[in-house]
């Protein structure tokens, strides 16, 4: 799972903060934890891994908050 940086349709940057941790560490039996930031557009998360289960995949600009689940 990661973030990289975009472009907004009307050509400015997108800007998003992270309000929480930096990096989020899952014990061997997995866990869940809670992803916080402020985006200044439409936003998309995506996980290249089967065991990363995201609540919220998408959604508009402003405060977010998204729960992530790690089933090992």
């Amino acid at each position: 799972m990661g973030c990289n940086p975009a472009v907004e349709p009307d050509g400015k940057d997108l800007t998003i903060t992270n309000l929480g941790e930096s990096q989020y560490l899952f014990p061997a039996e997995g866990g869940d934890a809670l992803l916080s930031f402020k985006s200044s557009a439409g936003w998309t998360i995506t996980s290249s891994e089967e065991w990363i289960f995201i609540g919220q995949d998408r959604g508009s600009a402003g405060f977010q908050h998204v729960a992530i689940v790690a089933d090992l």
